[in-house]
């Protein structure tokens, strides 16, 4: 599989994976999803970066083929339904 060309991250928390990516692949796009108010605050004030959208967006919201790759680290033990997020 080649590169994606644009991530969408559920749950990114305070952006470590996105910034990571971003700077290990210049050229990827990601949508990075965060519901706590204040931690996605900070991951805007201190992880930013222009390829790097921050956003209150839930996955449900997106369009079908919108990301090439869609990634959540570290989110399984904060959900209560599994199957609905698998």
């Amino acid at each position: 599989m080649d590169d994606p060309g644009t991530i969408f991250e559920v749950g990114c928390g305070t952006g470590m994976f996105s910034i990571y990516t971003t700077k290990t692949k210049p050229s990827v796009k990601i949508t990075a999803s965060e519901f706590d108010d204040l931690t996605l605050a900070w991951a805007k004030a201190n992880r930013g970066a222009p390829n790097i959208s921050y956003q209150k967006l839930a996955f449900s919201d997106c369009v079908t083929d919108q990301f090439d790759l869609v990634v959540a680290m570290e989110v399984i033990e904060h959900i209560f339904d599994y199957v609905n997020l698998l």
